[in-house]
């Protein structure tokens, strides 16, 4: 979950999703989090786009209904927001898990661009899949050895976000994880430096 005041700002949100059940359960977040989010009728508006089944019309109506006005969430995956205008978001949200140390190389530089356009990009990635996917196994990216530690400072250089915090909460993480204990969500947030 992630609480105010990283939630708290005006204008829309997109947030990358893989399933409609993570959708949901951020959208309750969200709703939750925002100003005024309890009071009667401040939910936001909330289109799941690209997270089920779409027709190209359906597609086009709900990115004109997203565009039209503030205060909305966009539940997507990230090949169809390639091309879509940043305008008016503030704030982009990775809920889907990288498949591979590759794609989460990928992916990091994608979310410095964004975060030169938005302001603030967050990650939310499950601990254990995190830690069973990546951390725990030797991966080869680009014909060398990369380990969990070159991962986490690429991520932390390429967002500008700073490596001791993502290195304590990854070794958290792999601390219960070895324990038997199962580690919620790792939450990492990064403002754009202008640097």
């Amino acid at each position: 979950r992630l609480d105010a005041p990283a939630w708290a700002l005006r204008g829309s949100i997109v947030v990358y999703c893989s399933t409609v059940r993570g959708a949901r359960r951020a959208s309750r977040d969200v709703s939750m989090s925002r100003p005024g989010g309890a009071a009667a009728g401040a939910r936001p508006k909330v289109l799941f786009l690209g997270v089920t089944k779409m027709t190209t019309v359906q597609r086009d109506s709900a990115m004109r209904e997203f565009n039209s006005g503030p205060n909305a969430l966009l539940f997507t995956n990230e090949a169809w927001s390639h091309g879509s205008g940043k305008a008016g978001i503030s704030m982009v949200v990775h809920c889907a898990l990288p498949l591979g140390p590759v794609e989460m190389w990928q992916r990091s530089g994608r979310a410095a661009r964004e975060a030169a356009e938005v302001g603030l990009v967050v990650f939310v990635l499950s601990c254990r899949m995190l830690v069973q996917r990546l951390l725990l196994a030797n991966c080869e990216t680009e014909g060398a050895s990369v380990g969990p530690n070159v991962l986490l400072r690429h991520l932390a250089d390429t967002t500008c976000l700073r490596g001791q915090m993502l290195h304590y909460s990854l070794c958290r993480a792999l601390r219960k994880q070895r324990s038997g204990c199962e580690a919620p969500f790792l939450k990492v947030a990064c403002r754009w430096s202008g640097q």
